[in-house]
C-alpha cells in the first residue's frame, strides 16, 4: 500500500513538473519577444542623429526668424545701414528651408533618442517647438542615416570655448553608421552641427543645449 501511495505522488509530481513546463501560447511568446526588443531599443547609447538635426534646423530656423523680425523693425525705424545683415538673415532661412526638405528624404536611424519632434513643429517651428536638452554623458555616439554622413560636430562650453567633436566614423556590428562624440563638457554647452550640403551655405550652424553632469 506504501508503494502504491509513493507511485501516486511521483506521478502528481511529475504532472506537476511538466504543466509548469507548458510551452507559452504563440500570442504571449510574441509579446515577449516585442518587449525584449523595446528593451533593448531603449538602452540605445547613440543619439539619433536625423532627429538631432531635425531639432536643430527647427531652433536655427526659429532664431533666424526672430532676427529678421528685429532688422525689419530697426530698418522700418530708419537703421537703413542694417539692410545687409537683413538679406543675410534671410538667405540663411532660405538656406534652412532647402535643408530641411532634404532631410525628409533621408531614411530614420534605429536609435530612440532625442524623440522626434513634436508634431507640427518641422512644418512650423513656432508651434510649440521643445528642444530637449541632452546629457552628453549618457550618450557618447551618434547614429547616422545615409546622407548626414558628412555632418561635423563640435561641442562648445559655456565660454563659447571649443571642448569636443565628433571623431571619424565606424560601422557597428549591426551595420549602424555611429560617429563617436569625443568632449571635455563639463556644465552646460551647445552642440553644434555643420550640414556640409550642397543646398547650404558652407557657414550654417545648427545648435542644440547640451550639458555633462
Amino acid at each position: 500500500m506504501k508503494t502504491m501511495n509513493l507511485i501516486a505522488i511521483c506521478s502528481f509530481l511529475i504532472m506537476t513538473w511538466a504543466c509548469s513546463h507548458t510551452d507559452l501560447p504563440e500570442e504571449e511568446i510574441q509579446t515577449e519577444a516585442t518587449n525584449f526588443s523595446f528593451r533593448l531599443e531603449q538602452e540605445s547609447t547613440s543619439l539619433n542623429g536625423l532627429e538631432l538635426v531635425k531639432h536643430a534646423v527647427i531652433a536655427e530656423q526659429l532664431k533666424t526668424r526672430r532676427t529678421i523680425s528685429k532688422l525689419k523693425e530697426a530698418i522700418r525705424a530708419g537703421k537703413r545701414h542694417l539692410l545687409p545683415q537683413l538679406e543675410a538673415a534671410q538667405q540663411k532661412e532660405a538656406d534652412i528651408e532647402i535643408y530641411k526638405e532634404s532631410l525628409t528624404m533621408i531614411v530614420r536611424p534605429k536609435a530612440p533618442y532625442p524623440p522626434r519632434p513634436p508634431r507640427g513643429c518641422f512644418n512650423d517651428p513656432q508651434a510649440n517647438c521643445g528642444i530637449p536638452k541632452i546629457n552628453l554623458k549618457e550618450y557618447p555616439s551618434i547614429e547616422l542615416a545615409r546622407g548626414l554622413e558628412h555632418i561635423q560636430v563640435e561641442i562648445y562650453n559655456a565660454k563659447n570655448q571649443l571642448v569636443g567633436r565628433g571623431s571619424s566614423l565606424t560601422k557597428s556590428k549591426d551595420g549602424s553608421i555611429l560617429m563617436y562624440i569625443k568632449s571635455e563638457l563639463n556644465g552646460e554647452g551647445t552642440l553644434k552641427i555643420k550640414p556640409q550640403s550642397k543646398v547650404v551655405d558652407e557657414g550654417l550652424f545648427l545648435d542644440i543645449p547640451v550639458y555633462a553632469k
